[in-house]
């Protein structure tokens, strides 16, 4: 008598690796020049990809675009954010450890009033970048930066500009299932199969699930057969199976609200126990469960 249970899961991720080469000649500033143009400033409000050496970082990139007229009259512009240079982000629980870099993501110098100094260097456009360093797992809500940009030299124009950023951070969950020196069990990303043995005995197996999430996370299962094993050949002959989870017995129609850490990964033991049928009818039994994460 075989049987096998194949489980399913549900989870992503993602990971890149972003690299950017540039190159300058300084412009010297020239005094005797009027600086009569203007600049603007942007903000992208929808995250790049993150660097693989950083998955949970958040990486926005940000512009300052310079007429023509101002790059050889401004040395640099200062970026002062409302809340602070550590925390230039505020989210709902208050504020989020978060930075303004340069566009190799490099720290900038800041002056005195501790606003961040962008150089310029003659380039009409100059990047920077906004990092949260935690940021794709933050708790989930609106988070918010509000900028001041000064263009330094004496601009006929207006010198100040204002920008912010505004992002929602929607509610994840990530996972990913172990088994390891398990002969019964074979894993697959989050395909499981597992081999339940001779079902006239009652057997046990056993996998580890790692989740990660920055929200409640609600954990669902379902069956195709209703939580048998069922012959494949006579589908009258069915054998009852268990699901349990941190040794909990896990009910087909009750969700159950998961004890993660937010932020953090953490390791589930979930089991499968059939009943011990002596007079089963022989042949192959098998099973179809599908295990759903949900984050809100």
């Amino acid at each position: 008598m075989k049987s096998r249970m194949n489980i399913y899961a549900i989870a992503s991720v993602i990971s890149a690796i972003a690299l950017s080469f540039s190159g300058f000649v300084n412009a010297e500033p020239n005094p005797d020049k009027s600086c009569d143009g203007t600049y603007s400033v942007e903000i992208d409000n929808t995250p790049q990809k993150p660097l693989a050496s950083k998955p949970n970082a958040l990486w926005f990139q940000g512009h300052v675009t310079l007429d023509r007229d101002l790059i050889t009259c401004v040395r640099h512009v200062e970026i002062s954010a409302k809340n602070g240079w550590q925390h230039v982000l505020n989210g709902p629980n208050g504020k989020v450890t978060s930075t303004v870099l340069n566009e190799q993501k490099k720290s900038l110098n800041r002056n005195a009033s501790g606003n961040f100094v962008l150089p310029v260097r003659g380039s009409q456009r100059v990047p920077f970048w906004i990092h949260v360093p935690q940021g794709k797992v933050m708790d989930p809500g609106f988070y918010k930066g509000d900028f001041e940009f000064i263009a330094n030299g004496d601009l006929t124009s207006e010198r100040n500009h204002f920008q912010s950023l505004d992002y929602t951070l929607p509610a994840f969950v990530r996972a990913r299932i172990e088994a390891p020196n398990n002969a019964w069990i074979s894993v697959s990303g989050t395909s499981v199969s597992v081999d339940m043995g001779n079902l006239t005995k009652q057997n046990t197996r056993k996998i580890d699930v790692y989740v990660l999430s920055n929200a409640t996370v609600r954990l669902e299962v379902d069956s195709i057969n209703n939580g048998h094993l069922v012959n494949t050949q006579k589908a009258s002959h069915k054998i009852p199976y268990s699901t349990f989870l941190q040794g909990r017995k896990l009910e087909l129609d009750t969700p159950m609200i998961l004890n993660t850490r937010k932020g953090k990964q953490t390791r589930f033991n979930m089991a499968f126990q059939n009943q011990a049928v002596p007079g089963a009818a022989a042949g192959q039994y098998e099973d179809e469960m599908t295990i759903s994460l949900i984050a809100y």
